[in-house]
């Protein structure tokens, strides 16, 4: 096979119409970088049936073929299409043009001398030649290193193409290829025979039964037949008896006729003395009504005696059940007064500790405010002295400059007036000069001597200053602290003086657990108990199989005492160790809850409290 001639339009860079000739002998292109010399090669291989994207640089833009059509520019449209025409001559000289053209969206089809063909046609066409888009002969960038490092594999397809065997090794494949499809549809087949076969065994049973039934539809309409016929027999005796029966009935009519005209002459006889028993009829009827209306009084008399005797004894039941209400709550009562007074007392003695310790607070407290207000005395003068040097240490620095500048002033000219009596006596205007200079410096010294002094004072006043402010802060914080802790407690005792009885009035805590039972109830402990009224009150919960407590906590319920409504409450939750708390209520189970003694919770669901409490 020879090839002639390559043309191109629309692929990648060639937009417009480009033929390439490859006349005998040796053909090559050349041209700068990025000119289009790898195009041509790959529109060769692409018209020979090239089908990966990736190989032919494509899949960039689209994903898909699509991108070795012309793409456009700033100053060109892009194309719909592209065409790739090869044109070469067979062994026996004949002209063969294989032709491949792809359109946006739509994929791309093969033309074999202007008629349609398929891919692997051309594949085959070319393979026969000992060429294609994969053949060795085509020597792309770094093709050349990868024939000398190819696999024993790689090398025998070479050696298969160079021998012009490629194009059986391909059918070969094409035949495996199809003999796989047909077993596969023979399996199908047999698939489909199996299936036959078992519609077709169903099919059996359905005629079995479609027989069975026409066999017993058959024996059906005999049997209906002779059921017709025997009503008929039977109506028509029937219709016989019936006969019989209205001659009877004839018979017995004219015998009840006459029979009629006789009870019509007594009533006749009987009609006089109608007015008569009518009128003793009426007295009686009147009479009867009268003791008609005297029974039905008597009936309500005794229903209502009854109403009210039964009324009577539900108030006396009542009544009972009052009394004894009120006897176990005044019961409660006088123990929950007994710990309110205990209470109170407990409260007293505190608020009495409290107030007694007000004074000298109020003393600590003034005698701070004192030290405060000296220290900052104290500080204001510390900053004026320090001010007043620093004023004079500056006026003394300038007054110096200045006599400086005077005495080297005064200097120059008495060396230029007396250049020649050198030795002579100083000027009395330079010993005048001499002496402010000694003066102003010794001022200057003095001045930085009480600059230092002050600012070494300075930490000191500071210092007290600041422990004097401490001292005032806490002092007043703990003023404060006192006299909220007092309204606190005055609160408390008025709640609890006017507020209903609670159920924690009714829990005794082991000592050390107040914590653990205030966490564990929380605000629960407010409500009331079952025999309270309240809205919020605990009514108890029947027992059920809860689950038990995780190993290592201990049941709270073992360690209160509280009334039998708080029972399934205080054993869903455990007290544990704070250190093994967050390991243990991971297995927790839904409404248990673990607590510490200093008042932390952990619940079921997920909740954490590890501040803790302080309050029971």
């Amino acid at each position: 096979m020879e090839f002639r001639a390559l043309r191109l339009t629309g692929f990648k860079s060639f937009v417009e119409r480009c033929e390439l000739r490859i006349e005998p002998g040796l053909t090559g292109v050349v041209g700068p970088n990025g000119c289009g010399k790898s195009n041509l090669l790959e529109g060769l291989r692409w018209v020979m049936g090239e089908g990966s994207p990736k190989n032919m640089r494509a899949g960039g833009r689209s994903g898909g073929m699509d991108d070795v059509i012309f793409a456009g520019t700033g100053t060109r449209p892009a194309r719909s299409f592209a065409q790739v025409t090869l044109a070469l001559a067979g062994a026996a000289g004949e002209e063969v043009e294989v032709s491949r053209r792809i359109e946006r969206g739509a994929g791309s089809d093969y033309r074999v001398n202007g008629r349609d063909a398929r891919a692997q046609d051309v594949r085959l066409l070319f393979a026969d030649s000992a060429t294609g888009a994969h053949s060795p002969a085509i020597v792309g960038q770094g093709r050349i290193s990868a024939i000398i490092a190819a696999k024993p594999a790689e090398r025998r397809m070479l050696l298969e193409e160079a021998a012009g065997i490629a194009g059986l090794h391909v059918r070969r494949r094409e035949a495996e290829i199809r003999l796989r499809a047909a077993e596969a549809n023979l399996e199908r087949i047999d698939d489909v025979v199996r299936g036959l076969d078992t519609q077709a065994n169903a099919l059996r049973r359905q005629a079995r039964v479609a027989a069975r039934y026409r066999d017993v539809s058959d024996r059906l309409k005999i049997a209906e037949a002779g059921l017709i016929l025997a009503r008929w027999s039977a109506a028509q005796a029937g219709a016989a008896a019936a006969a019989a029966a209205a001659q009877a009935a004839e018979a017995a009519t004219i015998e009840r006729t006459r029979i009629a005209a006789a009870l019509t002459s007594a009533a006749t006889n009987a009609a006089a003395d109608l007015p008569a028993l009518r009128l003793a009829e009426a007295e009686a009827a009147a009479a009867e009504q009268v003791l008609r209306q005297s029974r039905a009084l008597l009936d309500a008399e005794a229903a209502s005696a009854v109403r009210r005797r039964q009324a009577i004894d539900a108030l006396l039941a009542a009544l009972g059940r009052d009394a004894a209400r009120e006897a176990t709550l005044a019961d409660d009562a006088a123990v929950a007064d007994a710990r309110l007074a205990a209470e109170a007392d407990a409260l007293a003695m505190a608020l009495a500790a409290h107030a007694a310790a007000l004074p000298d607070e109020t003393v600590r407290v003034a005698q701070a405010d004192r030290a405060a207000s000296d220290a900052e005395v104290a500080l204001v003068a510390a900053v004026d002295g320090h001010a007043a040097a620093a004023a004079q240490g500056r006026a003394a620095v300038a007054a110096a400059d200045a006599a400086t500048a005077r005495l080297a002033r005064a200097e120059a000219e008495a060396r230029d007036l007396s250049a020649r009596r050198a030795r002579l006596a100083p000027a009395p205007d330079t010993v005048g000069l001499a002496a402010a200079v000694e003066s102003a410096v010794a001022a200057q010294m003095a001045a930085e001597t009480a600059l230092a002094a002050a600012e070494a004072a300075r930490p000191d006043t500071e210092a007290v200053r600041t422990s004097a402010a401490a001292a005032q802060a806490a002092a007043r914080a703990t003023l404060a602290s006192l006299v909220a802790e007092a309204e606190a407690l005055a609160r408390r005792l008025a709640a609890d003086a006017s507020k209903t009885p609670r159920i924690a009035d009714r829990i005794d805590a082991q000592a050390g657990y107040e914590a653990a039972l205030a966490a564990a109830l929380g605000d629960d402990l407010d409500a009331g108990g079952a025999d309270s009224e309240a809205a919020r009150r605990w009514a108890g919960a029947a027992a059920a199989d809860d689950p038990p407590l995780p190993a290592g906590a201990v049941p709270l319920a073992s360690l209160v005492r509280a009334p039998a409504e708080l029972a399934r409450r205080l054993a869903a939750v455990g007290v544990v160790d704070a250190a093994i708390a967050p390991a243990l209520a991971a297995a927790l189970r839904p409404g248990q809850r673990l607590v510490t003694q200093g008042g932390a919770l952990w619940r079921w669901d997920g909740f954490v409290d590890a501040g803790g409490r302080n309050d029971a």
